[in-house]
Order: structure tokens, then sequence, then C-alpha cells
């Protein structure tokens, strides 16, 4: 079929409808500065890859993605058989890791939410706490008395971060933890896209101490794309934004995820946001 018109047959045309330009979210010039720090952190600490995630906190978008290493597209011979293919995956979206402290204001914005804590709340660090059958102690073995929880973050004390788990309670976190888009992929476009890994009770090589390793992000694997969500509004990190031809813009709605109360946001505030500002004692004194 030439797709010429029938003469004299009965015709029928669906009216056209206004397209929309797809317009990337990454800004040229934080993306280049990111490649730039890339490079030279990579050069200073001889490490073998990294990648930098720059990212709107309001709205999720991604400003800027860079990962080491990384190819020259106008350069590229995939007949080259010494050619090293795990260069051309994106590590920022595909390789898991640790979270390690950062994990830790998931674990108060739970407890905070939850009502099972306040920025207030008291925690009588003694250097050490016993969960299962381990000891959890703090990453410089110290101890400081009686904290706050805006201190134990301040501190990013593994003991305090610990303490509030157990007192969350095992299925509670883990609800959090899930509800928090965690072992999940954040289904943000990108190929590849690696799913979280979350290990939780019921897990055959679940134990007891999971529980508190997993408070300071130990235990648990993340993309660096997943870290970079916004736990407090889940919002999910997207790379293109669609503008009709009105060139306003179009926000994507928030998907479903944890109905965060509105005096969480308050306090997660106070505990995270302010407590950088307050001067806290020297990490080497003792209370």
């Amino acid at each position: 079929s030439l797709g010429n018109p029938i003469p004299f047959g009965a015709r029928a045309v669906d009216p056209a409808q206004a397209g929309a330009d797809v317009v990337l979210t990454i800004d040229r010039t934080l993306q280049r500065l990111a490649e730039q720090h890339l490079a030279a952190a990579l050069a200073d600490t001889g490490a073998t890859g990294g990648t930098i995630l720059i990212m709107e906190p309001h709205t999720g978008d991604l400003l800027a993605m860079a990962s080491a290493p990384t190819f020259d597209v106008t350069e590229l011979d995939l007949t080259d058989p010494t050619l090293d293919f795990s260069v051309f995956r994106n590590r920022a979206v595909i390789d898991l890791y640790e979270p390690g402290s950062t994990f830790k204001v998931i674990t108060m914005a739970a407890a905070l939410d939850a009502n099972v804590v306040t920025p207030t709340t008291t925690f009588v660090d003694t250097g050490a706490i016993v969960v299962g059958a381990r000891t959890i102690r703090n990453f410089d073995l110290s101890y400081h008395g009686q904290q706050t929880m805006t201190q134990v973050l301040q501190r990013s004390l593994n003991t305090g971060t610990a303490w509030v788990a157990t007192t969350v309670g095992t299925d509670l976190f883990y609800w959090y933890v899930n509800q928090f888009g965690f072992g999940d992929a954040t289904n943000a476009g990108f190929a590849g896209e690696a799913e979280g890994i979350v290990k939780e009770p019921g897990n055959l090589f679940w134990s007891e101490v999971d529980l508190a390793t997993n408070s300071f992000g130990q235990g648990i694997s993340v993309t660096p794309l997943a870290a970079g969500e916004y736990p407090p509004s889940r919002i999910r990190p997207r790379g293109v934004n669609v503008l009709p031809l009105s060139s306003t813009r179009l926000h994507e709605s928030v998907p479903e995820g944890v109905n965060v109360l509105p005096h969480t946001r308050t306090c997660y505030s106070c505990t995270v946001v302010h407590g950088v500002y307050e001067r806290a004692p020297p990490l080497s004194s003792r209370e």
C-alpha cells in the first residue's frame, strides 16, 4: 500500500493531538563540574571508579550524573578485542553499595514518624550496645554519655541509631524501609537499573543483629540513584521533564510511599538540618 486514498471510499480522520517537548533536566555546567571533581577525586584517592549525582531535592530532577571510568563515544571501536565493556555501565544506576551512615537519617525519620522518639529524646551512650549475640560499637570506639536524638545524628553514633531501631521494633522498622523504597528500583526510566537488596526477617540469613547494623546502613545495598531519593517526600528522581507546547512544565505525580506526617517534617528538619548548625562538643569529650 502506498497510502493513497481509495476514490469514493469512506474516510475517517483522527484529529492531530498537540505534542510535547522532552527536555533534559541535566545542567551542563553542573555536569561538567561533576565530571571534573570526580576525575580529581579518583586521581587523589587512587580509586578505580566512582559516581557523582546532583539532584534538586524538592522535585527529584537530576541536574548532573557523572560516572568513571567512562568512554568517548566519538572514538568507540566495538571491534577492539581489548575493549573493556564494563566502562559502558552507568554506575549510578547499576552498581550497588552499602549506604552506611547516610542511612541513619532514614532510621531517625521512621522513629520520628512513628512517634517513638522526638529530637530531644535522650539515650545514654556507653560506647556499646548488645543486640542479639553481637556488640555494636561506635565507628571511633568513643562514648558520650547522655545524648539527644539530634546529637546521635550529629556524632553519627552507631549505638544510638541501633537503640532507635530496636525501640521502633523489627516489624515497624522494616515496614518503613520498604515504604521508603529500599529494595526496589526507582523506576526513573534508566536502562538496566538495579534493585536494592534488603535482608529482612524470614530470610534464612537474617539475624537479630541485622536490625542494628541495617539501622546505620550496613547489610543493605542500594544504587547511588536510589540513595539520592529524598526520603521525607518520596519524590522519585527523573532525568527528563515533559514540556507541552504552551511551555508549561508538567510535573510527575509523587508515587505512593510513606505518608509522612506533618509533624515529622518539622522534627526531621529540626533534627537533621538545624542540628548541624548547633555546636556539638568535640568527639573526644566524655560526659
